[in-house]
């Protein structure tokens, strides 16, 4: 149950000096209490930072250790109530970081591998846009044409690739890991008896 809301200014959790207030039930208006009680050793900026807000209204950020000890300085019921919930925000949060060295490099490797395999799905975002683009590779032209790959030789398309301003492709391959897929213009250039009206969108 969210008894008082906690949000995040600056990557930090934290509380409205206001909706504390509220909570709290305190007579004494916002700013004037808010001020006094930082005088108890809050640094400004640290403890607690003043905020704009659209209606004008005077209201603070304040960190959960901040918010905590203003709670249990009230001695009140609301005020123990307060204290005990951002105790168990805190927990909370603690939960969910590493405790040791070794969960946080276990944290670590798996954003990595997230990230890599993030970078790999675009990557072959990119090389199914290449495919449609007609980067075709030997066994397709081979296969729509009915001969041997023998009979293209990839140092010939390679060589053709470089002279007319084409880079090599690189796209998964059911035989093999990756495939090396150049230009059709390439094709047509260095064997113009072939046929190359493929159908895109189909890898072979």
């Amino acid at each position: 149950m969210e008894l008082i809301k906690v949000s995040e200014n600056n990557g930090k959790p934290v509380v409205s000096a206001r909706e504390l207030h509220l909570f709290l039930e305190i007579e004494t208006p916002l700013s004037k209490w808010a001020l006094r009680m930082f005088e108890y050793g809050f640094t400004e900026n640290v403890d607690w930072t003043k905020l704009s807000t659209e209606n004008q209204q005077v209201d603070y950020a304040l960190t959960i250790d901040c918010a905590k000890h203003l709670s249990m300085m009230q001695r009140t019921e609301k005020g123990m109530q307060a204290r005990q919930y951002f105790i168990d925000v805190e927990k909370k949060a603690k939960a969910l970081l590493p405790t040791t060295y070794k969960d946080a490099l276990i944290a670590l490797v798996q954003e990595i591998e997230k990230k890599e395999q993030l970078e790999l799905q675009v990557d072959n975002l990119e090389t199914a846009l290449d495919c449609q683009l007609e980067w075709v590779s030997i066994i397709k032209v081979a296969t729509h044409n009915g001969v041997k790959e023998t009979a293209f030789n990839w140092r010939i398309l390679k060589q053709a690739s470089i002279e007319m301003g084409f880079i090599v492709k690189k796209q998964p391959s059911p035989r093999y890991v990756f495939q090396n897929a150049y230009n059709v213009k390439v094709f047509q250039r260095c064997y113009p008896q072939f046929k190359y009206d493929l159908p895109k969108y189909i890898n072979q």
